[in-house]
């Protein structure tokens, strides 16, 4: 079971408080429970650095990168098992890409950048990543992204009950086997 404290911000987008160093356990926990998972990060080298980290885990990554013309995506698309890093330049740029979970690593800045990131990865689910310094902006984005459907959920909830809540009548799969990956010892 992966349970996170979520804050329901908008239809299938969620924010999560995490300090920066607990990202990569975060989405290592999410990874054994869905199939594919785009996690998006602010920079090319931020993505690297967070792909690097997670590959070191066990998880099979592939990295995006500016130079390489949607090559990552291809890989990512076929193989069906990966979790694809990239920048959100990067997604913005050869998006769409259809995943079972998007994780923003680090807050998108504006609502514009947030709908660009959205419109861009069509996931029935996207978690957004908020360290601590980037707490106010955070929430300024939620009460610009609000609406009458939005839901404060207070306290701990399934990340995989919500996943299959969303599971029903979207287009990207999202329940499927269990991950696992063998962790470095």
């Amino acid at each position: 079971m992966l349970s996170m404290t979520l804050q329901h911000v908008h239809p299938g987008g969620y924010f999560q408080r995490v300090d920066r160093a607990a990202r990569e356990a975060v989405i290592l926990q999410a990874a054994t429970s869905v199939r594919q998972i785009v996690v998006i990060a602010r920079t090319d080298a931020t993505a690297r650095d967070i792909g690097e980290r997670l590959a070191l885990s066990g998880m099979p990554t592939i990295v995006g990168e500016s130079g390489d013309k949607g090559e990552a995506i291809r890989s990512f698309v076929s193989d069906g098992v990966s979790t694809l890093v990239a920048s959100h330049d990067y997604v913005t740029a050869n998006g769409p890409i259809e995943a079972s979970l998007v994780i923003h690593a680090r807050m998108a800045t504006t609502t514009r950048q947030y709908t660009r990131r959205l419109n861009a990865t069509r996931a029935p689910l996207h978690v957004t990543f908020v360290v601590p310094e980037d707490e106010r902006a955070a929430e300024t984005l939620v009460v610009q992204l609000s609406d009458d459907a939005v839901v404060d959920l207070d306290g701990d909830i399934d990340l995989t009950e919500v996943l299959d809540e969303h599971q029903h009548g979207e287009p990207a799969a999202v329940a499927g086997q269990r991950r696992r990956f063998p962790l470095a010892r």
